[in-house]
């Protein structure tokens, strides 16, 4: 049976899952204010998260995996939005063995909206699978979707994105992105948007790659003076700042764990 958690009526509250398991229930009331922590370091996990937002409800969550090499990870989350509600979400998957997210959020009210910032780092033989879908069921919702990530030695990732609006989802706007950079020959990513309009009085676009360091760009930084090795870190870093930025209270953070993957790999 879920553990629920109540947020009242114009309440804010900080929530800390940081290393939980389990199945829990978040429920939102009008104008409450949420923000979930969710730093996983230790060992293999199964979380399942299901959230409703109330009306001009705000939630911000913030998802850091950096659990140890043989660790599974396994996170499931459903998020409905009423009227006006918001959710920002930022995910940073750069450890573990195996790490795989499930996300479903539904975009119920009018004026719901949906920050998505995600990036992850992996090396060695490391695996991310990701499954978001997003629906548009409301009127003038939004939704921007943005994944960036570095694949370095035999590392790999999947992953899938589905937007999807819906008839009564009139003015909406999304957009889906997924990018990888590709550091080593045996590194592959799957980057899979897809979008499925069911009617034209929408905006909605995406993008996708999987490429590699750009040679032109490696060439005009040791033309500098920079190291090769040292080049590719400055601009595989550069690749990702833009979704980093986006959450400057954990940007420090973020880049200390990144700094130790980037000691570690066997470039």
């Amino acid at each position: 049976m879920a553990k629920e958690i109540k947020i009242a009526e114009n309440e804010k509250r900080e929530i800390d899952f940081s290393g939980k398991s389990g199945d829990f229930a978040i429920q939102l009331a009008q104008g409450a204010q949420a923000t979930i922590l969710d730093l996983a370091q230790g060992n293999s996990r199964n979380l399942r998260q299901k959230i409703i937002l109330g009306k001009n409800s705000r939630l911000t969550m913030v998802s850091i995996q950096n659990q140890g090499a043989d660790s599974d990870s396994k996170t499931e989350r459903k998020i409905a939005c009423t009227e006006n509600s918001e959710v920002h979400f930022f995910s940073a998957n750069l450890g573990g063995k195996i790490s795989a997210e499930v996300r479903e959020i539904h975009l119920q009210g009018k004026g719901a909206k949906l920050f998505d910032n995600e990036i992850f780092f992996g090396t060695m033989n490391q695996h991310f699978q990701n499954n978001t879908a997003v629906f548009h069921e409301g009127a003038n919702t939004f939704s921007r979707i943005t994944v960036k990530g570095l694949l370095g030695g035999v590392s790999s990732a999947d992953y899938l994105g589905l937007v999807k609006i819906e008839k009564s989802a009139l003015n909406s706007d999304t957009f889906l992105a997924q990018h990888t950079l590709l550091l080593d020959t045996g590194a592959k990513a799957e980057m899979n948007p897809n979008l499925e309009i069911e009617n034209s009085e929408i905006k909605a676009g995406h993008s996708a790659s999987a490429s590699k360091i750009s040679e032109d760009d490696l060439f005009y930084l040791q033309s500098r003076g920079i190291p090769k090795t040292k080049a590719a870190t400055l601009l595989a870093s550069g690749f990702l700042a833009q979704v980093i930025e986006k959450f400057p209270k954990f940007s420090s953070e973020i880049e200390s764990f990144m700094q130790r993957k980037w000691g570690a790999k066997n470039v």
